[in-house]
C-alpha cells in the first residue's frame, strides 16, 4: 500500500515528465535539475538524514525493461534514513546535441571539459553533485567469468577504499543467490574518465561504480532480481532501510551474516577474504587449492561481514595476496580486533604474501598474530620464481619435495620480532635465492624464512611469503591444504 509520501513522490515524477514533454524544461525546486523529456527521476526519502545514493539506468542506451518494475519496487521499500534517487534515461533523452559525444561519455574531465554535454547529462550531473554513492546500471555482452574481455556481470569501482568495499559487498550479495558460477559477478577497478562513475568520483569524491548486467546471458527478470539484491545490500550496508521488514520476504536477499554453520554442519568452513587489498586471482587460486576435498567448504567474506560477526561461522580464514595495508584499512580497527580475537579463541589463519604482512607483529597495521617483523621497509623487491627449501620441521609438515620453485611477488622478508605476548614462530621453509630490484637491499632474502608457523592464544597461524597457490606449471596447493590440517588440529 502506498503512503501519502510515496504518492507525492510519484506525482512529482509524473508532473516532471508531463510538463517537460509538453512545455520544455521545468525546474522542480531550487537546486534541482531541470526536467528533461524522457528522463524520469524517482526520489525516495527516509525519515532521518543519512547518505545520498544516485542510481542511473539507460545512459548507455539500454534502458532495461525492468526499470519501471524496479522503480515500483523501490517505492515500497521502507526507507529509514537518507535519500535514494533513481534516474531512468529513456531513448528520447539520449541526444547530447553534439554528434561527437554520446551520452554514455558526456561527463566532465579534469583539464579537458568543465561541464557535461547536453541537457540529460547536465541534469544527472546535478543529481550526482549531491550524492555520496553513484551506481550507473548498464548492459554489456557476454560474461566476464567465461570471456576475459567481456564486461557483463562486472562492477567497475573507482579506486577508493569505500567504492571497492561497496562493490565487493554488492558482488557478494548477488552471487550468493546465483547457482551457476559462470554467471557470477566480478569486481574490477578504474573506468573511463568521462563516464558518470569515474567523473563523479573525481569531481565530488563520491563512492562510484558502473554495474554491467549481461544483456544476452541473463534474462530481464533475473537482471531485475539481481538489481534488487544489489540495492538491498547497498541500502542495508548504509543502514538506510528497515532490513528485516516484511516487504523483503519475497526478495530473499543475502542476510548480513549467513548461517554457514547451519548450511555446512559436517564440513570444515574456511573463509577467504574478499575486498580491498586482495585481488580476484588470489581469491580464486586459494579456493582452488581445496577443490575436491569433501570435508571442506571455502566461503568468501567481506570486511563488512567481519564487523557484523561472520567469523564465528568459520574454522579458519585465508587472507591472500594483494596489499596488507589495504586489507587492514578495509577491516578498520573493529574488524582487525575481531580477526585477532577469532584467532586467539582458537581460529586458524593462513596469510599469503599480503596476508602474511597483515599477520606480522612488527607492521604498524599488523594484526599481531605471529611474532615477526620485516627486515626492511623497502618492499618493492620485484617478482621472480625462486627456489624454496623446506626446513626439518617443514619436511614433517608438508608432503612435497624438499626443494621447490615458487613464484615470489614482493612478499615479506621477515625475521623474529620481540612481541611480549607471542611465542617465537617455527620456520617451515627458507628462500635459497632472491630478487632485489628497485634499489631494495641485497642479501637479505637468501636463507630468510619463506614459510613460518606460530600460535596466537588458542589459535594457529601460518604465513607464506611467496605464492605456491599460483605458481605456473606446479601443483603446490598442499602448502595451503596441509597448513589447514595443522591449523585445525586444535579445533
Amino acid at each position: 500500500m502506498s503512503t501519502p509520501r510515496n504518492f507525492l513522490r510519484r506525482w512529482l515524477v509524473f508532473s516532471a515528465v508531463f510538463f517537460s514533454a509538453g512545455f520544455g524544461w521545468l525546474p522542480l525546486a531550487a537546486g534541482a535539475p531541470a526536467a528533461v523529456r524522457g528522463l524520469d527521476v524517482h526520489t525516495f526519502e527516509g525519515a532521518e538524514p543519512g547518505p545520498a545514493v544516485l542510481v542511473t539506468i539507460g545512459l548507455d542506451g539500454n534502458r532495461d525493461a525492468y526499470a519501471p518494475q524496479l522503480a515500483e519496487a523501490l517505492d515500497a521499500w521502507p526507507m529509514a534514513r537518507g535519500r535514494l534517487v533513481f534516474a531512468v534515461v529513456n531513448d528520447e533523452a539520449r541526444d547530447t546535441g553534439d554528434p561527437d559525444v554520446g551520452l554514455t561519455r558526456a561527463f566532465p574531465v579534469e583539464g579537458e571539459r568543465a561541464e557535461p554535454v547536453g541537457a540529460t547529462a547536465t541534469a544527472i550531473w546535478r543529481l550526482a553533485k549531491d550524492a555520496d554513492y553513484v551506481l550507473d546500471f548498464r548492459q554489456a555482452g557476454g560474461v566476464r567469468q567465461t570471456h576475459p574481455r567481456a564486461y557483463g556481470q562486472t562492477i567497475i569501482a573507482v579506486r577508493s577504499t569505500e567504492a571497492v568495499d561497496t562493490a565487493d559487498a554488492l558482488v557478494h550479495a548477488m552471487n550468493y543467490r546465483i547457482e551457476d558460477r559462470d554467471l557470477h559477478w566480478l569486481r574490477l577497478r578504474g573506468g573511463p574518465v568521462d563516464m558518470l562513475a569515474r567523473s563523479s568520483a573525481e569531481h565530488f569524491d563520491a563512492a562510484s561504480m558502473t554495474v554491467y548486467f549481461s544483456g544476452n546471458a541473463v534474462a530481464a527478470d533475473e537482471r531485475f532480481r539481481m538489481a534488487q539484491h544489489a540495492l538491498y545490500r547497498l541500502l542495508d550496508r548504509l543502514r538506510m532501510i528497515e532490513h528485516d521488514h516484511a516487504v523483503f520476504a519475497g526478495l530473499d536477499p543475502k542476510p548480513r551474516v549467513p548461517d554457514y554453520r547451519g548450511m555446512y554442519p559436517d564440513r570444515r568452513r574456511i573463509g577467504v577474504y574478499m575486498g580491498n587489498g586482495t585481488g580476484e586471482r588470489g581469491i580464486t587460486h586459494s579456493k582452488a587449492a581445496f577443490e575436491g576435498m569433501d570435508d571442506v567448504v571455502t566461503l568468501r567474506f567481506t570486511a563488512e561481514e567481519v564487523r557484523d560477526g561472520i567469523l564465528e561461522h568459520f574454522d579458519s580464514v585465508i587472507f591472500a595476496g594483494g596489499s596488507g595495508g589495504g586489507q587492514a584499512r578495509a577491516l578498520g580497527e573493529e574488524g582487525s580486533r575481531k580477526v585477532r580475537g577469532f584467532v586467539e579463541e582458537g581460529g586458524g589463519y593462513i596469510g599469503i604474501c599480503a596476508g602474511a604482512y597483515l599477520a606480522l607483529s612488527g607492521m604498524n597495521y599488523g594484526l599481531d598474530l605471529i611474532n615477526g617483523r620485516t627486515k626492511s621497509s623497502q618492499w618493492r623487491r620485484g617478482q621472480k620464481t625462486l627456489p624454496v627449501e623446506l626446513s626439518d620441521a617443514g619436511r614433517r609438515f608438508y608432503s612435497g619435495e624438499p626443494m621447490v620453485d615458487i613464484r615470489y611477488n614482493q612478499g615479506p622478508i621477515f625475521e623474529r620480532d620481540d612481541h611480549p605476548e607471542l611465542p617465537p614462530y617455527e620456520v617451515l621453509a627458507y628462500y635459497r635465492d632472491e630478487v632485489a630490484e628497485n634499489n631494495t637491499p641485497e642479501g637479505i632474502q637468501v636463507d630468510s624464512p619463506a614459510v613460518a608457523a606460530g600460535t596466537c592464544g588458542a589459535g594457529r597461524v601460518v604465513i607464506i611469503g611467496p605464492h605456491p597457490e599460483s605458481t605456473p606449471g606446479a601443483d603446490l596447493g598442499y602448502f595451503l591444504t596441509e597448513s589447514k590440517e595443522w591449523i585445525l588440529e586444535s579445533r
